[in-house]
């Protein structure tokens, strides 16, 4: 240490004898590291045996600072100077006349650190006094760092308040390069912008936080979580309850707490899969149960809700909604029945071997586990009602709100439902099952069943609904499913009619582009690519390569378009005539 002090301030213009003086004629010399280390701060800071306060404040946030930081990494001339908002020639000044034990590299943005833990415990510890309270200086008592608690929030708040980083806050696919770009800025934050995110709650003071008693950064705080929390969780994704220490996770009974502790329940849970930083503006909200304190303090971002509710065997607390007796049973039965007795063919043993996965479709093909498989669902579009149909054949509906079944169909038993739509009318569903035959229930009626049966197709099949519910267009899960496009009318009168497809090059229009192979993704209609226009006056459909339009007045395919095959698209439901396919590369 003392070889170090004589090193430092010969290159400042001291020489070896004025030092062997200075070390020769030292009075009350130190018997031991504390006092060894209370002389290089003594002879650091103190002029005319006293020491200057705005010395003593710098050393105090510096020193501090150091002290405090839960990532070493923030231990650099430069992140101290960003986070403690002062120079970093003043925090070099600070730092330098006691080098001889901290190590100070020449390159601002290397880390700071002791050469030796006795240093930190000797700062920490409590303070050495000979007949003055001048030494009390060096010493920090505040090992939390609770002093940079309302300095870090205001950075946060600053970064949010004026964005920064540009954080997306759309769900279309147009925002996609926008997304990326914030990803990668998320991966190149500067350090004292990562530290701030990261460790905001460790260095916020409960005793002011929760104090009887209003402060600034109780308002600062509250500002906070009223205005920028979900802002602050697309800055730091991985927020978890472990970001919050115990001094604030177990302060249940103030609200901005709770707050947060919901908030690290549902990123943990809900919402951290897959980790989109933006998954927070609007859209995802709607995935949060409406009595939550997340949901009550940022409803209004989003515009509307998604219902949370389950099925069981008896109704419990939340919003459960009991299964029949029937369904029960056939639950009952699946659960009785040991894997091992459901037979498998012996080449889809051998497939289940080869790959590794588990033959579904033969476990599916054993009664016991079919009857009590939900294998289609359906909303209504007010949200009201939902119908689950079953590989036996029966269909429930159940009233969400009041969580009771009031409804129940029954198709042929040994044919499940492939799809539920609800149409137009009080409960009234139309289903198709695996066979390709189409009926429609309603309550207190006779079920009314279509003429003729659908190709029955390889993939799901796709269907769409108007507004109005009362027609069904079905998309088959096939290579050449343009063929085999129907629209069904589900009035008073119920029909079939085919829509045709093209049949020469002549028809087709828009850009030709030439298409990408997607092995993993079959050229076929899927969910959301199929749907009407306002008015139910046209029907646009897609599978990665083609899109068609067709007229509702004319039954006519009024448009063919080639498209590049890409991963991300929309049919846009709400423009009007001429329709419009937005697609993304």
């Amino acid at each position: 240490m003392r070889i170090r002090d004589v090193r430092r301030l010969t290159q400042r213009g001291a020489d070896f004898q004025s030092e062997f003086e200075y070390f020769f004629n030292l009075e009350n010399a130190p018997t031991d590291v504390r006092s060894e280390y209370l002389r290089v701060f003594r002879r650091a800071y103190m002029l005319d045996s006293k020491i200057h306060p705005h010395v003593a404040e710098t050393y105090r946030q510096v020193m501090g600072m150091i002290i405090a930081a839960h990532d070493p990494q923030v231990n650099s001339v430069r992140c101290l100077s960003l986070l403690l908002e002062m120079t970093e020639d003043k925090v070099r000044t600070c730092l330098e006349p006691i080098s001889s034990i901290l190590n100070l590299p020449s390159d601002n943005a290397r880390t700071i650190d002791f050469y030796h833990a006795t240093a930190k415990e000797f700062i920490t510890g409590n303070p050495v006094v000979d007949g003055s309270d001048t030494d009390k200086a060096f010493f920090i008592d505040d090992v939390e760092g609770y002093f940079i608690g309302f300095r870090l929030l205001a950075l946060v708040d600053d970064i949010i308040d004026r964005n920064l980083y540009d954080i997306p806050t759309e769900t279309s696919s147009g925002g996609v390069n926008k997304r990326k770009n914030f990803q990668e800025q998320l991966r190149n934050l500067p350090g004292h912008v990562k530290y701030a995110l990261r460790h905001l709650f460790d260095h916020l003071d409960p005793s002011q936080l929760f104090s009887r008693d209003e402060n600034e950064l109780q308002h600062k705080f509250e500002r906070f979580i009223t205005r920028n929390l979900l802002s602050y969780l697309a800055l730091n994704p991985r927020f978890s309850s472990s970001h919050m220490p115990d001094r604030l996770r177990h302060q249940v009974q103030h609200h901005s707490i709770r707050l947060l502790n919901e908030t690290a329940y549902y990123n943990e849970h809900l919402l951290s899969i897959p980790r989109h930083p933006w998954r927070y503006h609007p859209s995802s909200l709607r995935f949060i149960p409406p009595s939550s304190e997340l949901f009550k303090q940022y409803h209004h971002l989003s515009d509307s809700c998604i219902r949370i509710f389950c099925f069981g065997d008896q109704l419990s607390h939340g919003n459960t909604i009991p299964l029949s007796e029937g369904v029960l049973m056939a639950q009952n039965a699946v659960s009785s029945d040991a894997p091992e007795t459901i037979t498998i063919p012996v080449e889809s043993r051998w497939l289940a071997r080869k790959f590794g996965a588990v033959d579904y479709k033969a476990e599916f093909d054993h009664a016991g586990t079919r009857n009590g498989t939900v294998t289609s669902a359906a909303i209504s579009p007010d949200g009201r009602y939902v119908a689950l149909g079953f590989g036996n054949g029966m269909i429930e509906v159940a009233d969400i709100d009041d969580r009771c079944a009031v409804s129940q169909f029954q198709c042929d038993a040994s044919n499940h439902p492939i799809w539920i739509e609800f149409v137009s009318g009080d409960c009234r569903i139309a289903v198709e099952d695996n066979k390709g035959r189409v009926i429609i229930f309603a309550r207190g009626a006779q079920p009314v069943r279509l003429k003729d049966p659908l190709p029955v197709c390889r993939y799901s099949v796709v269907t769409a609904v108007p507004q109005d519910r009362s027609l069904i267009v079905r998309a088959p899960g096939d290579e050449k499913w343009y063929k085999s496009v129907v629209v069904l009318s589900v009035s008073d009168r119920p029909s079939i009619r085919c829509l045709p497809f093209p049949r020469s090059n002549s028809f087709h229009s828009g850009s030709k582009h030439t298409a990408r192979s997607y092995p993993k993704f079959p050229s076929i209609p899927f969910h959301g690519s199929l749907g009407f226009s306002p008015g139910a006056r046209y029907v646009g459909a897609y599978d990665r390569e083609k899109a068609f339009v067709w007229s509702m007045e004319s039954y006519e395919l009024i448009a063919y378009y080639q498209v590049p095959s890409c991963p991300t698209w929309i049919l846009n439901p709400g423009v009007g005539p001429p329709p419009l396919i937005i697609y993304q590369t």
